[in-house]
């Protein structure tokens, strides 16, 4: 009896072993589909907090990508409206075992729109170790043919199978328009 417990107990183990790879590997595998949402900037008021969000299904998982903004806060002297540069715009990505987000600013600069002051690069990850964050700012200002942009990385490693090792990017785009798009890959 006490044989055939220790052996039900070894194949338990060497299943659930096996399993979390395969989880694992099957959560990734759809980093070559981007999953992405668009908003106006033109027809956000900056004089209040925004906030838009998507929820995906990825492989069986909810994901849910978005786009913030928090105005900065008021002085009494005036009473003008602020413009997008004295707020906050975050971009996120969540996911049960991924996630990963970044603040930026925003402002129209003439016809175009200019992103600056990339920052607070955050990103977490469960059975996952994490190396090379990058965050950088790929063109600052949208001109008629290309839009501004932001992107964000770290490369995920699976921590039982230090062979599968996968790079998660968070990309902002603002197109002349004021478009602002938000994708996963």
């Amino acid at each position: 009896m006490k044989k055939r417990l220790v052996s039900m107990l070894l194949a338990l183990a060497m299943c659930m072993g096996l399993a979390v790879p395969a989880v694992a590997v099957d959560v990734n595998s759809s980093s070559t589909v981007a999953s992405e949402l668009s908003v106006s900037a033109n027809e956000i008021d900056m004089s209040m907090p925004y906030h838009y969000s998507k929820t995906f299904l990825e492989n069986g998982q909810e994901v849910t990508i978005g786009v913030r903004y928090e105005p900065a806060a008021q002085t009494r002297s005036g009473s003008k409206s602020d413009p997008a540069s004295e707020g906050v715009w975050t971009s996120y990505y969540n996911s049960p075992i991924l996630s990963m987000s970044y603040k930026y600013d925003l402002e129209k600069s003439g016809s175009h729109w200019k992103v600056s002051n990339a920052r607070d690069h955050r990103y977490s990850a469960i059975g996952y170790s994490t190396s090379n964050p990058s965050l950088k700012i790929a063109r600052s200002i949208s001109t008629a043919s290309f839009p501004a942009e932001i992107n964000a990385s770290v490369q995920y490693t699976l921590i039982t199978d230090l062979l599968f090792t996968s790079t998660g990017v968070v990309n902002t785009t603002v197109s002349d328009d004021g478009i602002v798009t938000v994708s996963w890959n």
